[in-house]
């Protein structure tokens, strides 16, 4: 009998290895294409002063290599703070390029601009323009059609005050924001000029309830890592009480952090939170390996403390686009915007859910497809875990 369950438990490392080999070998071939997708990977301030318009744009490294357009003059290695002067003089050039401005029909020309490396390892640009000398002001993204599927500008704009002038956010299909803005001679106050007259619009434009609820649907249906780490808590589940309690817990988890980090209760750098995300996929993907198969217990603790991590990163996004600057109202985005993350989430549970019923009942799926795919968890987090650990 001892003999038996050795022979078996030989017969599963083996099917387990060949399947790893070939899961590794998959992961090289798409390793270039399969990321955590970024929605908001870059965010504009404009700020209007008395003598200029300047224009501070923060994208993710990778994104403003991408922009260097020409795969012949792309950069192959991670720009550090060493290496970055070697680089510098493309990406200013190239930052004259990345928007087109309007006041009331008139195209601001850039003046000069400015490439720096942040602490956060990503590329800040800074634009400097005349200032308006009428409005209502237009912001053309002209860069997001050159950059990969889903990329998500933010534009928050204010003046020398910082005042909210308007704020939202640009995409392939909207690529454009339209700002309006008075001063105070033509409101009928001191004609001293635009530059110190500056004043907020009554009503500031800023993204409705319906578009945060698009961001959240949009960020949780694209968010790969998220998805994967549900889908990995949930195909070791055989009962719908079980994957029904694991939905929930990481539902009021990451709402939990999402709030607080959102309101600055509680703050987290994405450099730590991003590879806590990845870890915690291939923790889930390895305690899969390890039950063969087992109905996991307690997994609902174990969601709840993994989803907590989430949250933060939920929250870095609403971050991204401003929430809250200028003053603005936190508690309706902020509502929408999980609403949003959670319609998504049921949609996702509403198809997965129904499939892994289903499979299981597949005696070979069991056997092989399951550990397969927790494999496949596993290898996909350590990819991410590696890429945003040494390679960010």
């Amino acid at each position: 009998m001892l003999f038996s369950s050795h022979s078996s438990f030989l017969h599963f490392r083996a099917a387990t290895r060949g399947r790893l080999v070939f899961l590794v070998a998959m992961l090289v071939v798409f390793a270039s294409t399969v990321r955590a997708h970024d929605p908001f990977s870059s965010s504009t301030t404009a700020q209007i002063t008395p003598e200029n318009l300047v224009l501070t744009v923060a994208m993710s490294q990778s994104t403003a290599r991408y922009l260097l357009e020409k795969p012949a003059q792309g950069i192959d290695e991670g720009v550090t703070d060493e290496n970055f002067f070697r680089y510098r003089e493309r990406f200013m050039k190239r930052a004259l390029t990345l928007y087109l401005i309007t006041g009331a029909g008139e195209t601001l020309r850039p003046i000069d601009s400015e490439a720096t490396l942040t602490g956060e390892n990503d590329v800040e640009f800074q634009i400097r323009y005349p200032s308006p000398t009428a409005g209502p002001l237009r912001f053309r993204a002209l860069f997001i059609p050159e950059t990969p599927e889903g990329h998500v500008a933010t534009l928050y704009v204010e003046n020398a005050k910082r005042d909210d002038l308007g704020w939202g956010y640009l995409e392939a299909t909207t690529p454009i924001l339209e700002v309006p803005f008075a001063n105070s001679s033509a409101a009928g106050g001191p004609a001293s000029g635009i530059g110190s007259a500056l004043i907020a619009p009554a009503h500031p434009v800023a993204p409705s309830f319906g578009a945060f609820l698009k961001f959240g649907i949009e960020h949780i249906l694209t968010g790969y890592d998220h998805l994967l780490f549900l889908a990995g808590l949930l195909i070791a589940c055989r009962r719908l009480s079980t994957m029904a309690g694991i939905i929930t817990c990481f539902t009021i988890a990451h709402s939990i952090t999402l709030a607080l980090a959102a309101l600055d209760v509680v703050t987290l750098s994405s450099r730590v939170v991003e590879p806590l995300i990845a870890a915690s996929i291939v923790y889930v993907g390895v305690e899969n390996l390890l039950r063969r198969g087992e109905e996991p217990k307690g997994r609902w603790a174990l969601t709840f403390g993994f989803g907590l991590v989430h949250g933060f990163g939920f929250a870095g996004v609403l971050k991204g686009i401003g929430l809250g600057a200028g003053g603005s109202s936190l508690l309706a985005p902020l509502f929408s915007f999980n609403l949003g993350v959670e319609l998504g989430q049921i949609a996702v549970a509403a198809v997965l859910l129904p499939l892994l019923f289903q499979l299981r009942r597949v005696p070979n799926f069991v056997r092989y497809g399951l550990p397969a795919a927790s494999s496949l968890v596993v290898l996909l987090g350590s990819y991410w875990l590696l890429q945003r650990t040494f390679f960010s």
